[in-house]
């Protein structure tokens, strides 16, 4: 089972322990469960995480919870009330398009794609170049860079806005997807004995071996030596700079320190020079290539830096406590932004309003 068709069965599980799964679902459930041994296993593992008397009156004590008092380190959002229930058990929230009744409201729009060339000529996906300008296809959700066209020199830059991320196929072949609210700068044609490019804001890179010619990333505290392999770097709070191995090697470099890195480890790097390894949670990591995003105890002034970016809103905090709550859980990506903060309310640990600006405020 791929990913999203794994969340949605574990959805399933849920509402049918919970017992408010659709007849359509359950028999659609029924069925993997006897034809599909691994779905049947995952779903004996799952029942057996919980007490023979919860299953039995299908968590009818969860109506019973009062929520806000509850001492515990990690808030839960309620995707469905009662099969949050079942959730709780784990520890995690899922918000999945499609089965909240709330209004669905639309994601701000965003200014779009912008190419802005080395000689100063800006473009939007569909807009055509000048004559001089030849060798690429800047598409809605790609630019791709022609290997053998005559390119002209120069390094360009290409800016993400909120609410979006992109791809961009290298000249090398090397392919870079960028997340929202982020900037690449890179060459037409990789010529010299380096292969270098810039980021700001976070990006995942896969890139082409070429041993006689390393592939380098600068960042705002410093640069990624490449040879060839797969890797992602967060430099949205230049104070803390995460580059993110998942294979090959790279070499993370700030002034005169050096950090070879293997995979499944991460390199955490700071203006002041100091880097640090440390171990990354490939799946909390990654998520937002995969259309989610991933929150692991993660305090409600750090989410808010995700929320700004994806739903291009200004948020302010009332009160450093309210900024300080920890919540654990996945939002998927394709989530309204009411639908995000009702379920987030609905923990009855914290509330927002929007001011007259337009500004979200937690309370």
């Amino acid at each position: 089972m791929n990913i999203p068709e794994e969340e949605h069965i574990f959805q399933l599980m849920s509402e049918k322990l919970a017992g408010i799964i659709s007849p359509e679902d359950d028999a659609r459930l029924c069925h993997l469960i006897e034809s599909d041994p691994p779905t049947r296993a995952a779903w004996e593992e799952y029942r057996s995480r919980f007490p023979k008397e919860h299953l039995d009156n299908q968590f009818a004590a969860a109506d019973q919870i009062r929520w806000k008092p509850l001492p515990l380190r990690r808030k839960i959002f309620k995707w469905q009330y009662a099969a949050a229930a079942a959730a709780i058990a784990i520890g995690v929230f899922m918000l999945l398009p499609g089965r909240d009744p709330l209004p669905q409201t639309t994601t701000p729009p965003t200014a779009g794609i912008r190419l802005t060339l080395a000689d100063g000529q800006q473009l939007s996906p569909g807009q055509p170049a000048s004559s001089a300008q030849k060798g690429f296809s800047l598409e809605k959700d790609s630019l791709l860079v022609a290997a053998d066209a005559p390119a002209p020199g120069g390094y360009n830059e290409l800016e993400v806005p909120t609410g979006m991320d992109y791809r961009v196929a290298l000249p090398d072949g090397s392919v870079v997807w960028l997340n929202a609210a982020s900037k690449l700068t890179f060459p037409f044609a990789f010529t010299g004995p380096e292969r270098k490019v810039t980021i700001h804001g976070e990006a995942f890179f896969e890139v082409v071996p070429d041993p006689g010619h390393p592939f380098i990333v600068e960042t705002p505290n410093g640069r990624v030596e490449v040879l060839g392999t797969s890797f992602n770097v967060n430099s949205y709070d230049s104070s803390k700079v995460k580059v993110s191995l998942l294979t090959g090697a790279v070499q993370v470099r700030q002034g005169e320190q050096a950090m070879l890195l293997k995979p499944g480890r991460q390199a955490v790097i700071t203006p002041t020079g100091s880097m640090q390894e440390t171990s990354f949670a490939e799946e909390q990591t990654l998520s937002w290539r995969k259309g989610w995003f991933w929150f692991e105890d993660t305090r409600l002034a750090d989410i808010s830096g995700v929320i700004s970016r994806w739903y291009g809103v200004e948020i302010k905090m009332d009160g450093e406590e309210v900024a300080r709550q920890v919540f654990t859980g996945r939002l998927d990506k394709s989530t309204a932004l009411k639908v995000f903060l009702e379920q987030l309310k609905s923990t009855t640990v914290i509330d927002y309003y929007f001011d007259d600006a337009g500004a979200l405020h937690f309370k």
